[in-house]
């Protein structure tokens, strides 16, 4: 889905985690026109709490939030524009949660005249799994090119919990769309499906709706089929991965989830 309706030289990309972000941000920064930058690294780097702030999970949430998480997307704004030189475009990303907590953050994207490319998964039952996974052994966005990642055991996934995630994610992705409807903000809507299934095909559109000559893209896949060189950890099926999936396909049926179970049909 695409609303592009005025050129820009700036763009946001707003994506759910465990949807397929680290590898499509890497790929457009690999771009020779895209000069790109992670908000979370901006936050470590130019925070005022010092060695602290790395240390403490409460401060650095802190600093993304309130009028610091306002200066936090300014600052990376002013940044990125003082280092684009001949980038045609700059960017940066941000989760869902996040930019919904920084104030006024839609209308600065309005006021600087940005783009945004929205990314979710359509599959959200893989989406909690593959982040319960990643939590249970501390990976990090680098950390999936660790190969014991292919090799951990089936996990327990409990149903309200999943349901009360799923709930919070169509929710968050609601109030994002709201808020980029009501700015009248260009935007792309994409999914991790999407993009697994011809990666290629769907960065060209990226290009097209961010005016960029597709041509110039540079082909980011290898031999392996991995996209900029990263692995992506979900290689498994839901019936192989979760430890009580017929229970947890019994309390989907009992609860008439149909959706839930339609996440279950791969």
């Amino acid at each position: 889905m695409i609303n592009n309706k005025s050129s820009s030289d700036f763009f946001v990309i707003i994506a759910e985690r465990r949807s397929g972000s680290t590898f499509l941000t890497k790929a457009l920064s690999m771009q020779k026109d895209i000069l790109f930058y992670s908000l979370v690294g901006l936050g470590v780097e130019y925070s005022s709490f010092g060695e602290d702030h790395k240390k403490d999970r409460e401060k650095r949430k802190n600093f993304h939030n309130g009028n610091n998480g306002t200066l936090l997307v300014q600052l990376a704004h002013s940044i990125l524009l003082r280092n684009k030189n001949n980038k045609k475009l700059f960017g940066f990303k941000g989760h869902p949660e996040k930019v919904l907590e920084v104030p006024n953050f839609f209308q600065y994207l309005y006021e600087k005249n940005a783009k945004v490319i929205f990314l979710t998964r359509t599959n959200l039952l893989l989406r909690f799994v593959s982040a319960k996974t990643a939590s249970s052994i501390g990976t990090n966005s680098c950390s999936s090119r660790n190969k014991n990642i292919f090799k951990l055991n089936p996990i327990h996934v409990g149903y309200n919990s999943f349901v009360n995630n799923k709930n919070k994610i169509k929710e968050m992705e609601k109030k994002v769309l709201f808020n980029i409807n009501k700015y009248n903000i260009p935007y792309m809507h994409i999914t991790y499906e999407e993009i697994s299934e011809n990666f290629n095909e769907y960065l060209k559109k990226i290009f097209n709706f961010l005016e960029i000559d597709p041509d110039t893209m540079i082909d980011v896949t290898n031999e392996n089929g991995e996209i900029a060189s990263l692995k992506k950890i979900n290689v498994y099926k839901l019936k192989d991965k979760i430890l009580n999936y017929e229970k947890f396909k019994e309390k989907a049926e009992k609860n008439n989830d149909i959706e839930t179970l339609n996440f279950l049909i791969e």
